[in-house]
């Protein structure tokens, strides 16, 4: 057992041993660990872009306070946390399929963890920890919650020669028109619901991990978050429908909500560009290719949406 996870382990449990590695891409790490006799889950923070912390805060209260089935947190710090094993949770590191069944229940989980939180929550923009509580960073406008995403991602864009992406991004979003009114409340977002962080067991999401991309937004963000990696980058449209027709199901959406698929583009698009540079997962070259392409579509999102305001 390394010191660094003896030290987060040792906080909180008399007995503590780690079983095995099941995650290491940065900016975390996950271990399977036995605590007290209890097997459990540690994740921990390995960047400084890492958000263990948060993530660990925001499954206690969901846990806490609603019926979404997450694991059960058992201890949390600013850069850790450590939950009970679910044997229902998604294997780490699979790549499972997201079939209509899957689509349909991980869509009606999304509408739950939505409708259950939309009390909870009174601003929009990141979760953060100010002494061990659990609040948001927030704006009143999603707008300015939108902003504020990007300029929090540009340092890492700027470190790799991307800042006039960012700076595109920021100018295009103060220069549209937003009506606050349309776009729903906010809600607590997952962030990431594609299959290797959510699973279905007889038609019903059993277990869903992995908040650390989790941010108080408007429930569209979610949608289009899940939508672009799980089903439009790999031309399932069948599926994507059962996506949206599982969330109608339980929560009703506005009916122009593809309309402003474009603007939460961009902030999905400035996180790709921020992951491909933390997480490392790419040679030089690979990288470069990544990034031109991320270049490329983010520019034409933009066009699109500054030529459509000018209409």
């Amino acid at each position: 057992m390394s010191d660094k996870i003896e030290s987060f382990l040792c906080q909180t449990f008399d007995e503590v041993r780690t079983e095995t590695c099941l995650h290491d891409v940065p900016p975390h790490e996950v271990h399977e660990v036995i605590v007290d006799d209890t097997r459990a889950i540690l994740k921990f923070d390995t960047g400084p872009t890492g958000r263990a912390g948060i993530e660990g805060a925001v499954m206690a209260l969901l846990d806490e306070r609603t019926s979404v089935p997450v694991p059960t947190i058992l201890a949390t710090d600013e850069d850790y946390y450590v939950a009970r094993w679910h044997p229902d949770a998604p294997a780490p590191d699979t790549d499972p399929t997201a079939s209509e069944t899957w689509a349909g229940a991980t869509g009606a989980c999304l509408a739950q963890l939505h409708t259950e939180t939309e009390g909870l929550i009174d601003q929009y923009g990141q979760f953060v920890l100010d002494d061990d509580r659990l609040i948001v960073d927030g704006h009143d406008r999603w707008q300015s919650a939108m902003i504020a995403y990007i300029t929090d991602r540009r340092p890492v864009l700027a470190r790799f020669g991307h800042e006039d992406m960012a700076d595109a991004a920021i100018a295009t979003l103060e220069a549209q028109t937003i009506d606050e009114s349309s776009i729903g409340p906010p809600v607590c977002c997952h962030g990431w619901a594609t299959p290797e962080h959510v699973s279905v067991v007889d038609g019903s999401v059993a277990c869903l991990i992995d908040f650390e991309h989790t941010l108080a937004a408007p429930p569209a963000y979610d949608l289009w978050r899940t939508v672009i990696p799980a089903f439009a980058a790999t031309g399932r449209q069948a599926e994507q429908e059962a996506f949206f027709e599982g969330y109608q199901a339980v929560r009703s959406l506005p009916d122009d909500f593809r309309d402003a698929r474009p603007v939460f583009d961009i902030l999905n698009l400035v996180y790709y560009f921020e992951s491909l540079y933390v997480q490392e997962q790419y040679d030089r070259k690979g990288t470069e290719r990544r990034a031109d392409g991320l270049r490329s579509a983010l520019t034409d999102t933009l066009e699109a949406l500054s030529e459509s305001k000018q209409d």
